[in-house]
């Protein structure tokens, strides 16, 4: 939970309120907003929801109780037209916040490129005007949590609030987004020193150390923050992954059903918890995991579904793979393209590599089944889509290895080489896998030296 619910001066403000009997017990209208949202994070929707319509009776119009009533609306219920209604009810319409709800409810909504173009409108508007100075941050804290970090990312930009918490740990999941790992770690490390009973910061940092490969030091992090609070869902979720990276598949299935005994209603937990039974071959509980996991996100269907859908489809085609039902398979992924159909609407400035996602995909399938030829005119449609970039020449390289076609993943390679463009580690790292195994031993050499010399900040 945060800090300044920790703090003496809220503290102060709760016994005030919970004292309210007494005279003089009114509060403002922020404080009376950041004590339903302490009740909030801490279960009681009960306690939240009156403590802000209390507000509301007393401030009517008031921005930050509304805006709390609203965002309930659509993170609880998924009801946003309630959500516009409630915000509509606010009187200061130039006020930033009320900016950023109406945001917040057409991200909730998943008109994402809406939401942008809608505060793009707002800054544009308002630019120079003092009210508005902490506009770009707060804008990029919002993506931020809706998980959109190339849009957080433009509006960090924006931002001179360099020294600010929220700009640090925005900037944080920037760079792990962007695989800039040590220069993430260094900004987390100072967050944490500046508040070491965070556990944010330890679950940030355990994010980054999972991405970054190193599991061992992702459970103590994850662990750091179970000791600050033993119910902390990031940290269940984070510890499990390391113990799956680390193949201790008992402590990961452990750490997913705590998970789920808390939090039973998170199909993401599902889709984690059936990875790790299918390792444990156990393939009946595994599939049904997977299915509660669709289910739940059917009904949840909110602004970051597709990337969750997308996971699970992904794991449901493996199933298919598995069992050597291919139709069941090829059937999936046509429901991932309709997903991604609807989705380029939403999102139309997403990076190209997404574009290919599902010819990759079923580039997997046919190579299961023994068609290589189809398999390869997957990953060569998948690379036009993605316009040639980086992302999608090292992801065909390393999946067409990994299946065994390392002539073709040598090729890829090589045409990336030919781009005039800085090249990332997993590049070279790929490519030392391909001479080896072709005896390209000159080249070898070369890229071994290239992946000694990298430098990130070319």
């Amino acid at each position: 939970m945060d800090r300044y619910y920790k703090s003496k001066e809220f503290k102060a403000i709760l016994a005030k309120y919970e004292n309210a009997d007494k005279p003089n017990a009114v509060l403002s209208t922020d404080e009376y907003a950041d004590i339903a949202q302490f009740y909030h994070e801490a279960g009681d929707d009960d306690k939240a929801l009156q403590a802000a319509r209390t507000a509301v009776e007393i401030y009517p119009g008031s921005v930050a109780p509304l805006s709390f009533l609203a965002r309930y609306e659509i993170l609880e219920n998924r009801n946003s037209k309630k959500a516009n209604e409630i915000a509509e009810q606010i009187t200061d319409k130039d006020d930033p916040d009320y900016h950023l709800l109406i945001a917040e409810i057409m991200l909730a909504d998943k008109k994402i490129k809406d939401a942008d173009d809608y505060l793009e409108r707002t800054w544009n508007g308002f630019y120079g005007d003092d009210y508005y100075d902490d506009m770009p941050l707060d804008v990029a804290v919002l993506f931020a949590d809706y998980g959109e970090l190339w849009l957080a990312e433009k509006w960090l930009n924006r931002s001179d609030e360099t020294e600010e918490t929220d700009y640090q740990t925005v900037k944080a999941k920037v760079l792990i987004n962007n695989k800039k790992f040590a220069e993430g770690e260094k900004l987390i490390d100072k967050l944490i020193n500046d508040d070491p009973y965070s556990g944010e910061y330890w679950n940030l940092m355990a994010i980054l150390q999972i991405e970054d490969g190193r599991a061992s030091d992702a459970v103590t992090s994850a662990d750091y923050a179970l000791a600050i609070d033993p119910n902390d869902l990031g940290a269940l979720m984070n510890k499990g992954k390391a113990f799956g990276e680390l193949g201790n598949l008992r402590g990961a299935e452990k750490c997913y059903k705590k998970y789920i005994s808390l939090e039973p209603n998170d199909p993401q937990i599902y889709k984690m918890l059936s990875g790790i039974l299918v390792s444990e071959n156990r393939i009946v509980e595994a599939y049904k995991a997977i299915v509660r996991a669709m289910d739940l996100e059917n009904v949840r269907n909110d602004g970051q579904g597709w990337r969750r859908k997308r996971d699970i489809i992904d794991h449901m085609v493996s199933f298919g793979e598995a069992l050597n039902n291919f139709d069941e398979a090829h059937k999936l992924l046509d429901i991932l393209a309709d997903v991604y159909k609807e989705t380029f609407g939403i999102y139309p400035g997403l990076p190209e590599h997404y574009y290919s996602d599902v010819d990759c995909m079923r580039a997997h399938v046919f190579m299961i089944q023994g068609l290589p030829e189809q398999a390869i005119n997957c990953y060569e449609k998948a690379i036009e889509e993605a316009k040639k970039n980086q992302d999608i020449y090292i992801r065909v390289a390393k999946e067409a290895y990994d299946l065994g076609l390392v002539e073709y993943a040598y090729k890829k390679l090589q045409e990336l080489k030919d781009q005039n463009v800085a090249k990332r580690p997993e590049f070279y790292k790929c490519l030392i896998k391909c001479c080896k195994k072709l005896n390209k031993n000159e080249e070898l050499q070369w890229a071994e030296e290239e992946l000694k010399n990298w430098n990130p900040d070319e």
